[in-house]
């Protein structure tokens, strides 16, 4: 092995992101080189150099004032600044998740099972705080008696792991947890009735939850109802439809309070919250 050695404080040239290595031959040309990345061990700090807030307002967890923010020692590779809330010196809190599940409503003739929803464009879009629908939820439910399907998506949130058991009250339906099928209850029926129920093994956290359902006519099913009901833990181990403020459709991306661009000069207007910003 050959080895090069750099003396402490060697300037590395602006733009230079790589080591290369070449072979100087004895007829004065040199070789194809080898290279390596360059990886600054102590890179220029992108970072804040301090804050400082006091609140202005009297009320009880209202907040106002100025957020005074000293500019990183480099701001080369930088193009602004966002403020969050934090729950610890280093943690900022989560976003907030947006409540309820996504629908699409697609209005056709049904048949006797479930129709493929993929790519077929949807009369409407929506969100819907639970699963426990009827079809007059709609407002005019006299514009679908020849059939309609809808596809609801999100995330069903579980507090305690454990092993919940599931069930639904429909006109025909699939309900998919991960992609993988939880209820196939795709069946033409002249009334909404239960499924078979069926249990699994559940984490804490957030899971991916997607149900379809179809409303084959109205002569033979006049409410048109769709229900999802779950029995474990957090339901204190009885039935009970999937309450609202377990389901949710995404995360709300915007969760900082303000940004402002490293070209800012002075004091500039958060883009919430309605209080300032100093640079």
């Amino acid at each position: 092995m050959v080895q090069v050695t750099l003396p402490s404080g060697t300037s590395a040239p602006s733009g230079a992101d790589q080591i290369l290595a070449l072979s100087r031959l004895t007829s004065g040309s040199t070789s194809i080189a080898v290279w390596v990345a360059l990886n600054d061990f102590a890179p220029p700090s992108a970072s804040p150099t301090s804050i400082q807030f006091e609140d202005t307002d009297s009320g009880i967890r209202q907040i106002a004032g100025v957020i005074t923010l000293g500019r990183a020692s480099d701001e080369s590779a930088i193009s602004g600044y966002k403020v969050y809330f934090g729950s610890s010196a280093t943690q900022k809190l989560p976003p907030a998740v947006l409540p309820g599940l996504a629908y699409k409503l697609f209005v056709f003739p049904q048949s006797s099972s479930l129709p493929s929803l993929d790519g077929r464009a949807p009369t409407s879009e929506g969100v819907h705080a639970s699963l426990d629908f009827v079809r007059q939820d709609f407002g005019s439910p006299e514009a679908f008696n020849t059939g309609f399907a809808i596809r609801w998506t999100g995330f069903l949130h579980i507090v305690t792991a454990g092993t919940y058991y599931f069930q639904t009250f429909s006109d025909g339906c699939k309900v998919y947890l991960h992609g993988d099928v939880l209820i196939d209850d795709d069946v033409f029926k002249t009334n909404a009735s239960w499924s078979v129920g069926t249990s699994l093994f559940l984490e804490q956290g957030a899971h991916s939850l997607q149900v379809d359902y179809f409303f084959a006519q109205a002569a033979a099913a006049p409410e048109g109802t769709m229900l999802l009901n779950y029995w474990g833990t957090d339901s204190s181990d009885m039935w009970m439809p999937v309450p609202a403020d377990k389901l949710s459709h995404g995360v709300n991306e915007t969760d900082w309070i303000a940004y402002v661009s490293v070209s800012a000069q002075g004091t500039c207007e958060l883009l919430r919250y309605g209080a300032s910003f100093n640079t």
